[in-house]
């Protein structure tokens, strides 16, 4: 049996609540770095050989407390990203919804069959987090993963874990521990988006 521990970054702060961020390159706020140090502590007893993160800094600098705890080196994946929304980087849904109003209702309609205005196509997107979780894969023994809503969800419905249709109905808060195991019938979802931490 394998288990990988899928952490969602920190948080950022909340002047980028409800806002598109993908490939701006934001860092933790101050709260952000809070949860960053009690989600090491709450790690800190699991038995963990390898910390993988996505390069973007909200993710690092959640990564590497993990790191730490665990005397490791953060691998940095550049696969492991969150999606480019392009011309909707910053913006609010109302926001595109008003200035987008036909991209907006395709995104709404096939999410998995979109590319952003001057940014990426989903099904690129899916394919590089898919081919980089690989390399989580061929590590030796459990692994932490910090990257972002959108990959994790990738890597869960390529997993079988969750449906892709309704990938984006499960919440991935800042901070929380999704936790999966691969046994015999596949991988299973052992504990979703735990936060119990945080408070």
């Amino acid at each position: 049996m394998r288990r990988s521990f899928l952490i969602r970054h920190a948080a950022t702060g909340p002047s980028t609540e409800g806002r598109f961020y993908g490939s701006t390159d934001l860092s933790l706020s101050e709260d952000g770095v809070r949860q960053a140090r009690l989600l090491a502590e709450r790690l800190s007893s699991e038995e963990i050989k390898a910390v993988f993160s996505s390069p973007l800094k909200r993710a690092l600098e959640t990564a590497m407390p993990i790191a730490l705890a665990h005397d490791l080196q953060v691998n940095v994946l550049d696969g492991l990203r969150e999606i480019d929304f392009g011309a909707w980087e910053g913006m609010s849904f109302d926001e595109i919804r008003k200035r987008y109003p036909g991209e907006c209702n395709s995104w709404l309609a096939d999410p998995w069959n979109f590319t952003f205005p001057r940014g990426e196509s989903t099904r690129e997107f899916k394919k590089r987090v898919s081919r980089e979780f690989a390399a989580v894969l061929n590590s030796e023994g459990p692994a932490a993963v910090v990257s972002h809503g959108g990959p994790l969800r990738v890597i869960l419905s390529c997993l079988g874990c969750i449906e892709e249709s309704r990938a984006f109905n499960h919440s991935l808060d800042h901070g929380g521990i999704t936790i999966i195991e691969s046994g015999g019938s596949g991988w299973k979802i052992k504990a979703m988006n735990d936060t119990a931490h945080l408070f």
